[in-house]
């Protein structure tokens, strides 16, 4: 799934076909105020969040592996993919 954040406002437009500029201005800005969901862009009409959702992704990585463990150990690492399957850990935040 593409993702959408790191592109220009002309580069989303022409990537999702908008027919009104104003709305990739509004998808461009929506990204960088920390959005997790295109449903949370609620200036957009509700078929063009559904259609965003199905067809691209906010974040240009995810995460390959979770821990269950509430208090994981002080080593312990967390495996990102990203889009062009490169593997990136991270060590885990502890309170």
């Amino acid at each position: 799934m593409k993702s959408l954040l790191g592109l220009t406002p002309e580069e989303i437009q022409e990537l999702i076909q908008a027919k009104e500029r104003f709305r990739s201005r509004q998808i461009y800005h929506a990204l960088y105020t920390g959005i997790d969901s295109f449903d949370a862009i609620t200036d957009l009409p509700l078929a063009m969040r559904q259609e965003l959702s199905e067809n691209f992704s906010i974040f240009t990585s995810k995460i390959d592996t979770s821990l269950d463990d509430a208090s994981p150990p002080p080593d312990a690492r967390i495996a990102f993919r990203e889009e062009k399957t490169r593997f990136l850990q991270k060590p885990v935040a502890h309170n």
